[in-house]
């Protein structure tokens, strides 16, 4: 829950740069930063590999690499995360939102890259031996000045699954040289350029990619608008389930929660909950306080999809004053309480809910195994 905007670098990464480095980025936006050569946002160099989860990076600008630089053995992993209206701004601008070199392999895994701009990649630029790892992403309406408006890859290999490549301006999927793009279980459709251009292969045993209209749901053109799919899209139920980062129901339900459980070991309290409504955009904040104190935030941790935690090392548990507050958050839109509770007399494992999960839930029976019907 940190915002890094308007920083710059007269080289590399703009807000962070990783140098043989690690560490997590949770929840975080990164807004109208930039470096003068790689990484806008930030640059990962010589085998460096932290996580970035439901990061929000955009308006960005770099040589290359408009929010993320990758090069030299470095594998980042990011997740949940919005690459949005980046840029590159030089003759060897590569990757609008991500590039990657010299045996690089980041892994986009439920992500949205949308208006993001280079000379070449207007999405992802994959350079030298690269192996980019694109899976159940978004890949819509970026551009290139040059070749590649979804994805430019020279020497390099990116693996493309389960993911939505569309309306581009340019090529959606361009390569030179060898080895080859795998491409496999994607829905490549309308881009200007043609949706490949090229050589490339299967990936594997994954199904080949489609041609079809993904059938978004409202303002595709809209770089903020939720990507959600029609239900009756053909990314919807494919060979290999949903593909792309957002679902297919067109009225996309508020974020609510389940159970909000406190859970006491010794002096360590941990917060345990799970979304009933989760998607991409999707934030999360929890809090402690006591009559009269500011409330303290806690890091938020996803230890499995749709399970989140927080902990806390102070000595809490005596206290029945302290109350534990979860905020959530869509997009850009404002936090909102939505459970609150503390430590009760007799069942210090269990949070009342003093606030009721948001309302009303929309039910889908997505994935359909009885397709046609139910």
């Amino acid at each position: 829950n940190c915002r890094f905007e308007n920083n710059r670098a007269s080289s590399h990464g703009g807000a962070l740069r990783f140098v043989h480095g690690g560490g997590n980025i949770s929840q975080s936006d990164f807004v109208a930063n930039e470096a003068a050569l790689g990484g806008g946002a930030v640059d990962c160099s010589y085998a460096s590999a932290p996580t970035l989860d439901r990061c929000d990076l955009r308006q960005n600008r770099a040589g290359w690499g408009g929010a993320l630089s990758c090069r030299v053995d470095s594998s980042p992993t990011v997740i949940r995360t919005g690459l949005r209206n980046n840029r590159t701004g030089n003759v060897y601008g590569f990757g609008g939102a991500v590039f990657a070199d010299r045996g690089s392999g980041p892994r986009l895994l439920v992500c949205t890259l949308v208006g993001n701009q280079a000379a070449f990649g207007g999405a992802v630029g994959c350079f030298q031996g690269s192996f980019v790892d694109i899976d159940r992403c978004t890949i819509v309406r970026n551009s290139s000045l040059g070749l590649g408006g979804g994805l430019y890859c020279v020497d390099s290999s990116p693996w493309v699954t389960r993911s939505i490549i569309a309306f581009q301006s340019g090529t959606g999927v361009e390569s030179v040289g060898y080895p080859l793009p795998q491409l496999g279980c994607s829905n490549l459709y309308g881009n200007s350029g043609g949706n490949t251009r090229g050589p490339s292969m299967g990936a594997g045993a994954a199904a080949p990619p489609i041609a079809s209209d993904p059938l978004f749901c409202g303002a595709a053109a809209d770089s903020d608008h939720p990507l959600v799919l029609a239900p009756e899209s053909p990314s919807a139920d494919g060979p290999c389930g949903l593909m792309g980062a957002w679902p297919a129901v067109c009225m996309l339900p508020p974020i609510a929660t389940s159970a909000f459980v406190l859970e006491v070991q010794g002096e360590r309290t941990t917060v345990r909950w799970s979304p009933v409504v989760d998607h991409p955009d999707a934030r999360y904040r929890v809090t402690w306080t006591r009559p009269g104190e500011p409330e303290r935030g806690l890091l938020v941790e996803e230890t499995s999809d749709n399970t989140f935690l927080a902990r806390t090392r102070e000595p809490l548990a005596a206290d029945p004053s302290v109350r534990f507050r979860l905020y959530v958050r869509d997009g850009q839109e404002p936090w909102v309480l939505v459970r609150e509770g503390g430590y009760q007399t007799g069942a210090a494992n269990k949070a009342s809910d003093g606030v009721p999960a948001v309302a009303p839930l929309a039910v889908r029976n997505w994935p359909n195994p009885f397709n046609p019907a139910t």
